[in-house]
């Protein structure tokens, strides 16, 4: 019964973890928008998240979204009179929301390795390190199958790869770079797993 109850018991903050680190992603993803756009031309309106309700900044917290909510799970909204003044530089804004959570991704990953921490931290660490996800899928879904950034919701416009194109980078080689980066994100990442029993079985010996 002990281990049954700890075995559900690290199930359900497992799944609360998963939660709170994909809220923590939607977050750094949509202000990673929002300060990019701000620095550029001070355009951003406000970040709101699903249902549609404002976050930032905080003197409109809660607000509705006066638009069409569609069918996002967050958006960072812009002032049309006040987008980028060049091409390269909107398509920046576009492609900084997934690269910023891409870049996180790598850093949980590196930290695994480099300090190989232990308990909650390593489990964290892990979650985190499959934030790639992100723009992988937000690259692929959209602009190859039409579906939504995470299948059944999420955005249908392909922000990173349209941002990468609006910047002067070959579409196809910006795409072969994220299947690379992934692949390689997922390798280490399972490395690191098979790494780590293998090491417990050895203490356990």
């Amino acid at each position: 019964m002990t281990s049954l109850r700890k075995f559900f018991g690290n199930f359900f903050l497992t799944g609360l973890a998963v939660l709170i680190l994909l809220l923590v992603n939607l977050l750094v993803h949509e202000f990673a928008h929002c300060i990019t756009m701000n620095s550029i031309s001070d355009g951003c309106e406000g970040v709101y998240v699903f249902p549609g309700r404002k976050v930032w900044p905080l003197s409109g917290f809660g607000e509705t979204y006066q638009g069409d909510w569609e069918n996002y799970i967050g958006l960072a909204n812009y002032y049309p009179d006040r987008l980028a003044p060049t091409r390269p530089l909107d398509g920046f804004v576009s492609l900084v929301g997934s690269g910023s959570t891409a870049i996180l991704s790598l850093i949980a990953l590196m930290t695994l390795w480099l300090l190989r921490p232990q308990g909650w931290v390593e489990r964290l660490l892990l979650i985190q390190s499959l934030a790639f996800g992100d723009i992988l899928t937000y690259t692929i879904l959209p602009g190859y199958f039409g579906l939504p950034h995470f299948f059944f919701f999420g955005g249908l416009y392909a922000e990173p790869l349209e941002g990468a194109i609006s910047m002067g980078i070959d579409r196809n080689s910006f795409v072969v770079g994220v299947l690379v980066f992934s692949a390689l994100m997922f390798a280490g990442w399972l490395l690191y797993l098979s790494r780590h029993r293998i090491s417990l079985q050895k203490k356990r010996i």
